[in-house]
């Protein structure tokens, strides 16, 4: 299992514990969050069903943030080649990143 981990606007964070999948998509098995409840698996399976990929966060993350635009820019993150960081825009006001590979708490 693997942890990413969406740092927002002041000490607001969801960490997403996944799987990463032969085809490169993720699976994800859990969602926790320092400002909700955290998410389990079978909430999660209930809102987007048993398989899930990286090209499902877009929704996933718009419903866990109530919000209906998200764009997702891939950039390297400087120090290896391997991690890569996941930077989110909502609705143009706030920034959100996925530190890929980080030491979240899950």
């Amino acid at each position: 299992n693997r942890c990413a981990q969406l740092v927002g606007p002041g000490n607001s964070f969801i960490d997403i514990k996944y799987n990463i999948l032969p085809d490169n998509g993720w699976s994800i098995l859990a969602i926790f969050s320092n400002t909700k409840r955290a998410f389990s698996v079978k909430d999660l399976q209930k809102l987007f069903g048993e398989g899930m990929h990286l090209n499902t966060i877009r929704a996933l993350i718009a419903k866990l943030l109530k919000r209906s635009f998200i764009k997702i820019h891939r950039e390297n993150c400087g120090k290896t080649h391997s991690q890569k960081t996941f930077k989110i825009t909502l609705d143009g006001l706030a920034t959100w990143e996925i530190y890929k590979e980080r030491q979240a708490q899950c």
